[in-house]
């Protein structure tokens, strides 16, 4: 609500107009308030706070003094003011602060774990599965199977070394008595199942700070002036100082008993300075302007550590020992290496150069071009377990552009867009600790420099972009306005294999009257992504004889019949090579990129007088990509409704009520692996 009232009479003091506004406001949620409440000016503890305005303006021939100011609370305001003095100088001078609320993710969904195959027995039998026992070729009572319903069983009140399964669908669970058991050695199956090993490895996620807040208050200092040191040269003077503030979560992974995916909270506490020079002339029918960007960004925080958790060994009768740990002589960095640093931030510096240059030309016509070219340098440290051969990295970037407008026809403006640019970063290669690949107990061999080391590491994103674009107004009628437009993005990345992406994208509105009351407006935009960005290989194996994701190859049917393709004693997760088997054999693509997108937006506003108005929206989004033995889509609904009311001229009311819903799936199997 809001309610201008004058501090002053403007006819009392010449040049001189002022208004101050104050109301209450409140959000109430049902829901977590990082997602409802993520930009609220109220105060998150109760959702309610006052606010207030004010504005004063004063002008006296051509000199100016405009000042503004919003307080909603103690991290929540705006103030910003304008000089100007015969048109000659002009200094804008601001003050933001807000906070924004962060999500906080609680870990739950990651769940997946098989704590140990010694305890099994009875666990299973204890939920109403049947159990049956288990014996070898030789008639030797080997462990128990249990016959389950679906994969429910797999979470952490059950234990079991193999899943399988039947010929006839059936799903079956095995936990070995014997840890030299090999897969597929079941004689008094039921059917023939083929089986694949799990052990004792898995996935488990833990939220350290379950009931933490997590939020930055961002505070943003400004000055830009304006000289015109010459009749049509101005100077441009600019600084600018950023910081942020508050903690954000941090999540990461430990090792080695499971995937331990674990969140925890960093310290935010960065400031960037930004100083700009330039200069804009105006002769005849040409403008030209440049301006130079140095900017420097400083993490003050420190870096979060975190203590690793000792590597175990996926058989559970294999005791760990601090003197000889089982896979302590295959780990870069463990336990014993102490609080460790993770998700830094480097400190790094910018420097930019923009060239524009824009022509008016006859008819409504106007050509326009730029250059800009930008380098950004930053620090790499190195760790733990490597070392990297470059300290000091640099990523630099050209871009050019031109731009044309014209009005070809009384009813028809059309712009077109020519965009080119190349993205470089310097690549960097870092040497690991040599690990023991002689196979073992605990591959107590020596090192082998072969396995992991010289590792050079490239940017996704370098390479070069080219962008064309073309879009049409034009007015059907007095009430009646079309919109239509196609472009065209290639961007040909370094690496060949993140691949080639085109971009192709189509869209078109319609804004019409009906009547004098009614106004409504439809578009819509399709956008077709050739080869979108995408980790290949990144998860999956699919059996090509049963069609199970991680199959063992072992397969040794319930009749004793061995399946072409079976490797005696060879199981994926073992071997001299201990898991590159396993993400060797990896065959599905993952991103959360899309390949297609369709986009819907629909809205009418009601206004039968010059104080009332009701609008009413709605957006429809929807993205899907099919991968490779996977998929991800996203879909996105949001309806809104408001409603304008101004009972006075100094009295205006306003209500508007917006909902949003998004549902992002992505379907891929991820393998267990031991250790």
């Amino acid at each position: 609500m809001m309610a201008p009232m004058p501090l002053w009479d403007a006819e009392a003091v010449n040049g001189l107009t002022s208004y101050i506004e104050a109301g209450a406001a409140t959000v109430d949620i049902k829901d977590d308030k990082t997602r409802v409440n993520e930009y609220s000016t109220t105060i998150p503890d109760d959702n309610t706070g006052v606010y207030g305005k004010v504005k004063v303006d004063a002008h006296e021939g051509d000199k100016l003094i405009d000042l503004d100011g919003e307080f909603y609370d103690s991290d929540s305001m705006n103030y910003e003011l304008e000089l100007e003095a015969s048109r000659r100088f002009r200094l804008n001078s601001s003050y933001d602060e807000f906070t924004h609320w962060l999500d906080h993710d609680e870990l739950n969904y990651l769940n997946a774990g098989i704590p140990s195959g010694a305890t099994a027995a009875g666990t299973l039998g204890s939920l109403g599965y049947p159990k049956t026992g288990a014996q070898d070729s030789t008639g030797t009572t080997i462990g128990a199977f249990w016959e389950v319903p679906d994969y429910e069983w797999l979470d952490s009140r059950n234990v079991t070394g193999y899943i399988g399964k039947g010929a006839s669908g059936k799903l079956y669970a095995f936990n070995p008595a014997s840890p030299a058991y090999k897969t597929g050695m079941i004689s008094n199956a039921p059917e023939p199942i083929s089986w694949q090993q799990i052990g004792r490895a898995s996935m488990l996620g833990e939220d350290f700070v379950p009931n933490k807040d997590f939020f930055i208050v961002r505070k943003e200092f400004k000055n830009e002036a304006d000289i015109e040191v010459i009749p049509n040269v101005t100077l441009h003077l600019g600084q600018r100082l950023e910081k942020r503030e508050g903690t954000d979560q941090s999540i990461g992974m430990s090792k080695c008993t499971s995937c331990h995916i674990t969140g925890s909270s960093k310290k935010i506490d960065e400031e960037t300075k930004d100083f700009t020079i330039g200069a804009t002339g105006k002769f005849g029918i040409v403008t030209v302007d440049y301006e130079f960007l140095d900017r420097d960004f400083n993490n003050d925080a420190n870096d979060p550590t975190r203590y690793y958790d000792p590597a175990l060994a996926p058989n559970p009768k294999t005791p760990y020992t601090t003197t000889n740990g089982t896979f302590d002589n295959r780990l870069l960095y463990d336990y014993e290496d102490g609080a460790l640093p993770y998700d830094t931030t480097p400190d790094s510096e910018k420097n930019s150069h923009t060239f524009k240059a824009r022509v008016d030309l006859p008819k409504d016509t106007t050509m326009s071009g730029s250059y800009v070219y930008a380098k950004m340098e930053s620090n790499k440290q190195d760790a733990v377990g490597l070392t990297v051969n470059k300290k000091h990295l640099s990523t630099t970037y050209d871009g050019y552009g031109l731009r044309i407008t014209a009005k070809p026809m009384d009813r028809l403006r059309v712009n077109m867009k020519l965009k080119v640019e190349d993205l470089d970063t310097d690549s960097f290669t870092y040497d690991m600790v040599p690990m023991n690949t002689t196979s073992g107990a605990s591959l107590g061999g020596p090192p082998d420099p072969s396995y992991y080391t010289d590792i050079e590491r490239h940017a996704a994103n370098d390479g070069d972009t080219l962008t064309l674009s073309i879009d049409g107004i034009y007015r059907l009628g007095r009430k009646t306005t079309l919109r239509a437009g196609y472009e065209y993005e290639d961007f040909d990345r370094d690496m060949s294999e993140y691949g080639k992406t085109e971009t192709n994208t189509l869209k078109t509105s319609i804004k019409t009257r009906f009547g004098k009351d009614i106004s409504a407006r439809a578009s819509y935009k399709y956008v077709d992504i050739d080869d979108p960005l995408h980790n290949p290989d990144a998860a999956m194996y699919i059996d090509p004889n049963t069609g199970m994701p991680y199959y063992d190859k072992d397969q040794q049917l319930g009749d004793g019949t061995i399946v072409d393709g079976w490797t005696p004693g060879f199981q994926i997760g073992t071997g001299p090579s201990y898991g590159t088997d396993f993400y060797d054999l990896r065959q599905a693509d993952m991103t959360n990129q899309p390949e297609t997108i369709n986009e819907v937006k629909l809205s009418t506003t009601w206004s039968p007088a010059s104080s009332f108005s009701a609008t009413l929206a709605f957006l429809g989004r929807f993205k899907e990509n099919d991968l490779s033995n996977s998929s991800w889509e996203e879909d996105t609904y949001s309806p809104s409704v408001s409603f304008w009311y101004a009972p006075t001229e100094k009295l205006n009311l306003n209500f508007l009520y917006n909902y949003m819903g998004q549902r992002t799936e992505s379907k891929f199997c991820q393998g267990w692996y031991d250790g």
